[in-house]
């Protein structure tokens, strides 16, 4: 209580008025089918302009994006051949410009990359030589400028970065 006291006297002599901050935690409800035992919100969210870009887990255990806009949380479905168990999304979105660049782990257990430009999921296969078994697209993206470079393992074991932008 004195230091309280002490502080607020303080505060008084060096003309510093008390300010109070106002702030509200809004729940962002897990949807249907992700919000099981072991479901729901996992990860970190990446902010695009207004919207939050979210991962969640659903129920089957596979991982989907959703994006919250501040009043609904719309999901980005993951694509035919990346709907299976532990499959789907994984990793960060990484915001090159006005795009999102999404990893996803196919049921043929290989990482592949996506474009999304807000609308559509746009592939882009993994070069000739990294299609194998949990090869393809491994690690975290580096963006320098407008250019982003992924890593890749390749079916013989070699990791390389490629420039992403030249495969698009």
């Amino acid at each position: 209580m004195k230091i309280l006291i002490k502080a607020t006297v303080l505060f008084v002599l060096l003309g510093i008025q008390q300010v109070s901050f106002s702030q509200t935690v809004t729940e962002i409800s897990s949807p249907i089918g992700f919000a099981g035992s072991g479901s729901g919100y996992l990860g970190i969210p990446t902010i695009k302009g207004t919207d939050l870009y979210l991962k969640y887990i659903g129920d089957d255990n596979n991982t989907d994006l959703f994006t919250y806009d501040g009043a609904i949380l719309t999901e980005i479905p993951s694509p035919i051949g990346f709907m299976g168990i532990t499959n789907g999304y994984h990793g960060t979105p990484i915001v090159v410009g006005t795009d999102l660049y999404l990893k996803f782990l196919g049921d043929d257990k290989n990482f592949d990359l996506f474009k999304y430009n807000g609308t559509t999921l746009l592939e882009i296969s993994s070069p000739a030589g990294f299609t194998g078994f949990y090869n393809g697209y491994f690690g975290l993206p580096i963006a320098i400028g407008a250019t982003l470079y992924m890593k890749f393992v390749g079916d013989d074991g070699t990791t390389i970065y490629l420039n992403m932008m030249e495969l698009s």
